[in-house]
């Protein structure tokens, strides 16, 4: 949230896990029966891009959006840019 910290200024300061404390369990995404909707910040600290591929690979039927610009709070960051993307997702599912 450091690059883009204007969003997230109405949240109280709460320390996140470091990343490499949670696991990714792909061998749980592998089971995941409906269409996910993977979107990652750009400029995620906490959840990096890299990580969000590895979902989207893992997940059977998955869509991924990087939203550049954003850090870990993409839908309060560029709420554009969310907002479009979710809505495409839902249209296709729905």
């Amino acid at each position: 949230m450091r690059p883009h910290p204007e969003p997230a200024e109405h949240l109280d300061e709460q320390p996140l896990p470091t990343p490499h404390l949670r696991p990714l369990r792909r061998d749980q995404l592998t089971r995941v029966t409906v269409p996910v909707l993977v979107v990652v910040g750009a400029d995620d600290g906490y959840t990096p891009v890299s990580d969000a591929e590895a979902m989207h690979a893992a997940l059977p039927d998955s869509t991924l959006r990087v939203i550049e610009g954003a850090a870990h709070l993409p839908n309060l960051e560029r709420p554009g840019e969310f907002n479009e993307t979710l809505g495409r997702f839902l249209a296709r599912v729905g």
